[in-house]
Parts: C-alpha cells; structure tokens; sequence
C-alpha cells in the first residue's frame, strides 16, 4: 500500500511538473511572438493584434510602427486604425500609409499625406506629397508647391510641372515674394527691358518698390509714364519712389490723381 501512495505521489509530481514546464515555455513563446527575440525593444507585428499593441509603451508602438515593413491585409488594418489617431502615433502611421500607396501608385495616398501634414507639417514631407501627386493630379501638386514658394527648389518643381516663367513670376507677385519675384524675373529675361512687355515691366517696378529700392524703381517707373494710363499701382508706386527720393512736390501731385 506504501509503495502505491509513493508511485501515485510521483504521477501526480510528474504531470504537475511537466504542467508548470509546459507552461513556462509557452508563456516564453508567446513572450518572443510579441516583443521578439530581443525583449521590449524589438517589438513584432507577427502574432499580435492592433488591441494589444495598444497595451505596450508609446516608444514600442512607435518603434513597431517604424519597423513594419511588409505589408499585407493584417499590417494595414493595424496602420489604418492608428492612422485615425491625432497624435504621434498617428502621425507615423500615416506616413506609413502614405508611403506604402505611393510606391503602389494608389491615389489613396493622398489622404494619408494630407492627414499627416495636417498633424505636423514639414517641408520635407509636402515635397513627398507634391512629389506624389505629379503622377495623380498635377494641379493638386502645384497647389502644394506653391505653399513652399519662394523656395528654389518649390519652384523648380512648379517647372518640372510644366508651368510657365510668366505663371511662376504672377504666383511670386500675389505672394508678395519680391525679392524671389526680381531674382526669378532677371534670370528669364535678364536687365534689359525694351522688349518686356508694360504689365511686366510694371510689376518689376512695383517690386523693387516693396523692397525700398526706390532709385532702381523710379527708372522702371519714369520710362512707363504716360504709357500707362489710370493704374492706380502704377500711380502710387511712382509718387511713393518720387517723394523717398526727395521730390516732394511731383508726388503730391500724382496722389491728388488716386483720389
């Protein structure tokens, strides 16, 4: 009877052990399915849903984030979920996306690029998405370039688009971007005006106007007089360069005529 107790004892030692060893090991596999072989800095997507992720630190999810590489049904759900978010993570995860649909030519990578620089804007990432948009919607991608102007290299995409000299030095003047305006204007059509027609000549004036440059402004200006009849810019940029440069009396004259 002695010797049935200690071999049931031991059965039961025997299944209670290789229990708690089962156990164990299936706590450690589960451990490396989700953190990975190297611990919490090595964070997998394989074997983890998008709830659980949500469980672990702000830097392993943004670290998984960064690290996720192949994309596939359960990869993107994972992205689309955190792209919602309005925080870093979204932010990550909408470049992500953005870039994933980029590389595949998907027109849906617009809405991921807009929703991360809606987050936080950097130059680099709207010359991404104007980069992108060349091959969806060019007028789209000027639209963003144009944001980026008086950047050269803003510019030189506007042309790579196709738009003209003239286009770009109207866009340069509404924005009030003179200096680029004159730069710009004197490497199409360099110092020489005679051929160039008043409305250009005009707006050059007016620019180096904005820019206190009033001598160079008053000839531009002087050489239009009585060629441009009631513009009342033309007006006040030449009473404004007579009167910084001393003759007074002339520019009251034309201000009396803006009325």
């Amino acid at each position: 009877m002695k010797n049935r107790d200690v071999y049931l004892n031991r059965r039961l030692f025997l299944v209670l052990g290789t229990f708690i060893i089962g156990s164990i090991a299936w706590v450690i596999f589960m451990y490396n399915g989700i953190y990975g072989e190297r611990g919490m800095s090595q964070v997998s997507v394989v074997g983890i849903s998008y709830d659980s992720i949500e469980s672990l630190s702000l830097l392993d999810q943004i670290e998984l984030l960064e690290e996720i590489e192949e994309y596939n049904e359960k990869t993107e759900y994972i992205l689309s979920e955190y792209a919602k978010r309005r925080d870093a993570l979204g932010y990550f995860a909408n470049i992500k996306l953005a870039r994933f649909y980029a590389l595949n030519n998907k027109v849906e990578g617009s809405t991921y690029y807009n929703q991360a620089i809606g987050l936080y804007e950097t130059k680099e990432l709207k010359y991404e998405y104007a980069e992108f948009l060349k091959f969806n919607d060019i007028e789209k991608a000027a639209k963003v370039l144009v944001e980026l102007l008086p950047d050269m290299a803003a510019i030189e995409g506007l042309e790579s688009l196709g738009i003209s000299h003239e286009d770009i030095l109207d866009i340069l003047f509404t924005k009030k971007q003179w200096q680029t305006y004159i730069n710009y204007y004197r490497q199409n059509y360099g110092s020489e005006f005679e051929e160039i027609e008043l409305d250009k000549k005009l707006k050059f004036g007016i620019a180096l106007g904005n820019l206190g440059r009033y001598t160079e402004a008053l000839s531009i200006l002087e050489e239009l007089n009585n060629k441009i009849v009631d513009n009342v810019d033309f007006k006040w940029w030449y009473a404004r360069s007579l009167e910084e440069l001393g003759q007074v009396r002339e520019a009251k004259e034309l201000y009396k005529g803006i009325g």
